[in-house]
């Protein structure tokens, strides 16, 4: 069984792809739940509120420097070998977008919210500015269908924001241990991701003078929609309730959806891959049929086990101060 699994591995692209990325969601997945249990315990739902508030603010300022090439990256790279050197030009100029926009929401939790939550903005709102380099070297490799890249960036993800965050909590830092790990860890996917691909930040070819901007801003329009209504409703509850509240919801939120999150590879760049890959429209209907089944059990599975006994679950996981959460 084993030498057949290992043969389907070698022979089967979406399947070795599949391995890898599901490897890399356990592991990321896995450990962050464990990760977010000793945070629960170690801070408040205030410093879960403060970081909340401040992450939605600097999110909801940085949504019209949103675009990216990475998406386009994975599904056109067979046709455009260019691309990855154009997305690079490309983040250079969302980079510089995103700073300037950051800092303006940074200034704007300095005068309405006082210094902690402009400090927290400033901490939050650097790794954001920059990880579009990341997104980039990252499609690139999942483009041609590599995806043992994200595996690596999962334990290294988990060990560098566990490695700072708990002795920061242990140590009476608050919120702030939720805030320090963003720069090392930005620094060190960039190193891992740059060493993976053999690539630099700087373009290695000349622009393809391919234009991007009707696919591209279709998938501008898509992602600030969804970025936005992941955020907002973090913002309106920071602003017009309490820090305790907003950190009890969003321990909610991430809670609520924890088994559904064990199928998340199925419905990732793997499948997006696969589908660009794909012969035909029949291949790829098949896919999706498959793939939304798989989902739609899972989904059905994570309502009847989280929701029925959260009363329960949710004191015995991450402590009795949550259990309004």
């Amino acid at each position: 069984m084993l030498q057949r699994f290992r043969h389907i591995l070698a022979t089967r692209h979406n399947v070795r792809a599949h391995f890898w990325q599901t490897a890399a969601n356990y592991v990321q997945q896995g450990l962050g739940v464990a990760f977010g249990i000793i945070l629960a315990r170690l801070l408040d739902p205030a410093d879960f509120g403060h970081f909340a508030f401040a992450s939605a603010t600097i999110g909801l300022f940085v949504l019209p420097a949103g675009w990216s090439l990475a998406p386009q990256i994975v599904s056109e790279s067979a046709g455009n070998p260019l691309i990855v050197s154009d997305a690079l030009r490309f983040s250079t100029k969302i980079v510089f977008a995103r700073i300037v926009l950051v800092g303006i929401g940074s200034g704007w939790l300095f005068w309405k919210e006082g210094g902690l939550m402009g400090w927290l903005g400033v901490g939050i709102a650097v790794p954001l500015a920059l990880a579009e380099f990341v997104a980039v070297l990252r499609a690139s490799l999942e483009a041609q269908g590599q995806f043992k890249g994200n595996f690596f960036d999962s334990i290294l993800t988990v060990v560098v924001t566990m490695g700072i965050a708990i002795p920061a909590a242990l140590a009476g830092a608050g919120v702030w241990a939720l805030v320090l790990p963003g720069v090392p860890l930005l620094l060190c996917q960039l190193w891992l991701f740059c060493k993976m691909t053999g690539l630099g930040l700087r373009p290695e070819h000349p622009p393809s003078g391919k234009s991007y901007f009707h696919s591209g801003l279709a998938l501008w329009i898509s992602g600030t929609c969804e970025q936005a209504l992941l955020r907002v409703d973090k913002f309106i509850l920071g602003k017009f309730s309490t820090p305790d509240s907003l950190g009890n919801y969003n321990r909610a939120f991430n809670y609520a959806p924890l088994s559904a999150r064990i199928l998340n590879s199925l419905l990732t760049n793997p499948t997006v891959t696969a589908l660009a890959r794909s012969p035909d429209s029949g291949a790829q209907i098949k896919l999706l049929l498959r793939t939304s089944a798989i989902l739609a059990v899972g989904g059905l599975a994570n309502f009847a086990l989280w929701w029925w006994f959260a009363d329960p679950i949710v004191p015995l996981l991450f402590g009795k101060q949550w259990r309004e959460a």
